[in-house]
């Protein structure tokens, strides 16, 4: 029975340190005087992707069709609040908050 929670260390500890392997950093963009609680991936029709972040003004929307060059679209005003969670379905993004 001492062996399960040992094999269980294990297994999360390996994969905790692989989550950083073939990740290349390329760019930061900076929300001044906000935290960021959560970021969703969508691409449209045409291929462009952007990265959908929760800051704790609202929602921000950034193309990063060029990961060199990441642009802020919109910030789209909210709840102000620590947490922004984001998810997507089809074309619509949905922004919960607990505040």
């Amino acid at each position: 029975m001492r062996i399960i929670p040992v094999i269980a260390f294990c297994i999360c500890t390996a994969t905790s340190f692989t989550q950083n392997i073939n990740v290349t950093f390329r760019s930061v963009l900076s929300y001044q005087g906000q935290n960021l609680a959560n970021v969703w991936g969508y691409s449209d029709a045409s291929g462009n992707e952007y990265a959908l972040v929760g800051a704790k003004q609202g929602m921000s929307i950034v193309d990063v069709t060029n990961p060199d060059n990441p642009t802020e679209i919109v910030q789209i005003p909210g709840a102000f609040s620590n947490w922004h969670e984001i998810k997507t379905f089809q074309h619509y993004a949905y922004v919960v908050s607990e505040g």
